[in-house]
């Protein structure tokens, strides 16, 4: 991966190297995608779920953003007609989420909001990027706000938008969310703005570390290995920054509860060493580390379906007391055992919620017209 050329919108980061036929892998990830998609289908058909009223969330600032201007923390407006802070107070055991604070919480405590980060990539994790990189491909020389979106795309990111909000929403009330990206400034907010508008209420108030900014400059990598060891350092560094901010709120505060969503396997290497490699005085202490690992090049409707499986697992994913990893690209037998394992008492889902998105064909379309 790594990134492409910078421009003004900023860059996604680039593709990996495809070993094997392309169409092969297609066929592969399609497949996995219509078995994901039929569990994620069993969630919207389960009669538990509840519409609950919207309530503020705050997210804790323990780092401004660093994404294009827009430099706000603090308190995410959360316009939904479901309430995530209730669904985990009645129906997870855990108190109402508040606004984090230092604590000389013990290890009994590991998955309080205060205890726990959240690390998310951005490209084919939140956003559907290599639907937009095929969509740049047809046409090099098109511009990011002319790629033309038809009815069917636009109802697919319609849907999208509404998974990253939930899923944004719901680790909020988590944890300490960052968004962690090998990609250049300002790409997540140019990408949100443009193709995922109704999220960028919920992506606006959490960090963005792009990582690449945290090396030094070099050469360009040559050869898988090398660029996998590359892309795994930067990711390192990266989140070694956001985890070693988020466990020094008090002295000898011990890491906890670490959390990675993405669709690489280095970005998941990546936050195993940072936390084998954590401060001495915190290295006798248990640190639960949890990886889920989405699959590569998604659909937009695939990261939808993988999504709304994620948000599903997370609040158990979080109180479990013990290292966790999740690679949705496993069998049918391993995906039904986690969905055994992981899923929530209460699923949280969007069936029946008005989430203000406008109509089809305005989403968008219209956020880029002049």
């Amino acid at each position: 991966m790594g990134c492409c050329a910078s421009s003004s919108p900023g860059a996604p980061r680039a593709t990996e190297q495809v070993v094997g036929d392309p169409q092969e892998k297609d066929a592969q990830r399609e497949a996995q995608e219509k078995v994901l998609t039929q569990y994620a289908t069993q969630l919207g058909a389960d009669e538990s779920h509840e519409e609950l009223e919207s309530q503020p969330v705050t997210q804790f600032n323990s780092a401004r953003s660093s994404d294009g201007d827009n430099q706000s923390t603090g308190a995410i407006s959360v316009s939904r007609s479901f309430n995530v802070m209730k669904v985990l107070s009645n129906k997870s055991g855990l108190p109402s989420p508040r606004p984090m604070r230092p604590s000389l919480a013990s290890q009994l405590q590991f998955s309080d909001r205060d205890q726990t980060i959240i690390i998310f990539d951005w490209d084919d994790t939140l956003c559907p990027s290599t639907w937009l990189r095929r969509c740049l491909q047809s046409d090099p020389h098109q511009k990011l706000q002319d790629v033309y979106i038809d009815r069917e795309t636009d109802v697919s990111l319609s849907k999208l938008v509404d998974q990253v909000s939930l899923i944004l929403n719901l680790a909020v009330c988590l944890g300490q969310v960052v968004i962690v990206t090998n990609a250049v400034r300002p790409w997540v907010y140019t990408s949100c703005c443009l193709f995922l508008p109704a999220a960028q209420q919920f992506v606006k108030g959490i960090p963005v570390i792009y990582a690449l900014e945290l090396l030094e400059a070099r050469g360009r990598p040559r050869g898988k290995k090398e660029k996998d060891e590359w892309l795994t350092e930067t990711k390192v560094r990266a989140m070694k920054a956001a985890c070693s901010k988020f466990y020094s709120r008090y002295n000898n505060q011990s890491w906890k509860n670490v959390i990675s969503l993405g669709d690489a396997f280095f970005e998941h290497n990546a936050i195993r060493q940072v936390v084998a490699d954590r401060p001495e005085y915190t290295s006798t202490k248990k640190c639960r580390t949890k990886t889920v690992k989405l699959i590569q090049s998604p659909s937009i409707g695939g990261l939808s379906a993988q999504l709304a499986l994620i948000a599903s697992w997370l609040v158990k994913i979080v109180e479990k007391d013990s290292d966790v990893d999740i690679d949705l690209s496993a069998t049918l037998e391993q995906i039904s055992e986690w969905v055994k394992c992981f899923k929530s008492d209460s699923n949280v889902t969007l069936k029946g919620v008005h989430t203000g998105q406008p109509k089809v064909g305005s989403t968008a379309a219209a956020s880029r017209s002049p």
